[in-house]
C-alpha cells in the first residue's frame, strides 16, 4: 500500500491539512495579537489592515502550499 494519499477522500491527508492550517493560523493571530498590542495608541483602520495583512498573507499561502500539494498526489 502506497504511503501517498488517494484524493479526495483520504481522512490522513485532509485531517494533516486541517492541522497544519491550524498550525499556521495560531501563529500568525499570535502575531496579530502582538501587532495590535503594539500598534494601540495609534489604531486606526489603516493599521488594522495593516497588522491583519501577515495574518491573512499566512493564511493564503497555506492554502495555496496545500493546493500545490493535492494537484501533486493528484497527478
Amino acid at each position: 500500500m502506497s504511503d501517498l494519499p488517494t484524493f479526495p477522500w483520504d481522512f490522513y491527508f485532509w485531517s494533516e491539512m486541517i492541522r497544519k492550517v491550524n498550525e499556521h493560523l495560531h501563529s500568525s493571530l499570535r502575531s496579530l495579537k502582538l501587532s495590535v498590542k503594539r500598534n494601540m495608541p495609534h489604531f486606526n483602520k489603516k493599521n488594522v489592515i495593516k497588522a491583519c495583512s501577515p495574518f491573512i498573507s499566512s493564511i493564503l499561502m497555506v492554502i495555496n502550499a496545500e493546493s500545490n500539494h493535492i494537484e501533486f498526489y493528484n497527478g
